[in-house]
């Protein structure tokens, strides 16, 4: 894979799609980023997968 592929390595969050956040599953986790630009991401959230993802997002970050 070539390196400025690597940031969209993740799949849309389908939850979240409008927004274009991306994530990567690992073991138990949600770790949830966007790309900032060609090589950086910001990660916006590690939750564990037993946590009601959406309601997490929208009451922590008040997304409507």
């Amino acid at each position: 894979m070539k390196l400025e592929t690597m940031p969209h390595i993740g799949r849309i969050v389908p939850e979240l799609a409008d927004y274009g956040f991306r994530e990567i599953i690992y073991q138990n986790y949600r770790v949830v980023y966007r790309i900032v630009d060609d090589e950086d991401i910001e990660i916006l959230a590690v939750l564990h997968a037993a946590r009601n993802f959406k309601k997490s997002l929208y009451e922590e970050w008040e997304l409507s």
